[in-house]
Formats: C-alpha cells, structure tokens, sequence
C-alpha cells in the first residue's frame, strides 16, 4: 500500500475585527462652570449704594457734621465738598490712591481718612481760608491734606504758638 499523502488544506485566514475601545471624556478636577444666573446688576448697585451711605453716615459721625457746619456757615459748601471727597476716596475701588506724588494702599488712605475727626476738618477749613497761592489741582491738594491733617495738625499748632511767643517776647524786649 501506498503511503497516502494528506492534502492540507489551506487555512483561512481571518480577519480579525478590530475592537473600538469607549472613548470617555477625561475627568477633569476642577471643571470649569458656566454660570448660567443671570448677574442682577440692580442688586449690585443697591449693595453699592448702602455700603456707599453706611460709609457717608460713618464719616458725617465722626467728622461731628452738624457742629461743624454751625461752626462754619460760611464754609458749608467746602465742608460738603470734603465729606464727598472723603466718601469718593474711601469708596474708591482702584489698588492705590496717590497723594502728594506717593502712591498709598487704598486700604490705607481708606483707614486714615476714617480716623478723621471735627479737629482734623476744622483744621483743613481754616489752612484752605489762610491760602493765598494759586493751587492748580485743588482735589490733589485737598486730597494731601486730609491725609495729612492727622500727622501735620500738632506740630502747626506748636509753630503758630512759638511763632506767637516769640514775636510777642522779642516786642517786649524792644520796648524796654
């Protein structure tokens, strides 16, 4: 007998089918959000008007508004003025304030112009009605010595009575 020969058959090749894998978005940590509330700009600007009259009411206080302008009939306006200077000031929304050429902290200016009192503005009116020099930028300079009042308003006051000592002694000692 005859060795038989197996035929082979051909295998078929297949081809494989490639699987798709599920593609999901990655998780990110901190999502960035729509904001989809409609803003309330009515709400904004009553909160910006309370905080801007709380802050007004604060400053007439510690100012003592009405016995200054009992003291000052004449000057009602100025003092009006300096009050809306102080509020625009301490209100303002900008990182830093300048004054007399300096650049200072908002918050700074802000805790200064808060600690002014009656004796600060009175000092202010009456340097403002001794002036006789052209001043070219009147908010600059009213600015400067509001902020200065508190740190300026001794050592005037010390000048004036040495300036007046000292004239009033070197008079007696020319009459003698």
């Amino acid at each position: 007998p005859e060795p038989e020969n197996p035929v082979q058959a051909k295998p078929e090749r297949e081809k494989p089918v490639q699987a798709k894998p599920a593609q999901e978005k990655p998780a990110q940590e901190n999502p960035a959000q729509l904001n989809t509330k409609e803003t309330n700009n009515e709400n904004s600007k009553y909160e910006s008007d309370l905080i801007r009259t709380q802050y007004r009411n604060l400053i007439l206080d510690n100012i003592e508004y009405a016995l200054l302008a009992a003291r000052n009939p004449t000057d009602r306006a100025r003092l009006d003025e300096l009050v809306h200077l102080m509020l625009d000031t301490v209100c303002a929304r900008r990182k830093t304030i300048r004054i007399a050429q300096n650049d200072f902290p908002t918050e700074v200016v802000k805790s200064q112009f808060l600690k002014l009192n009656a004796e600060h503005i009175q000092y202010v009116l009456d340097r403002m009605r001794q002036n006789t020099t052209e001043i070219r930028n009147i908010k600059q300079y009213l600015l400067a010595a509001l902020y200065n009042a508190p740190l300026t308003m001794e050592n005037y006051y010390a000048a004036q009575i040495n300036h007046d000592l000292y004239g009033r002694n070197r008079g007696d000692a020319i009459c003698r």
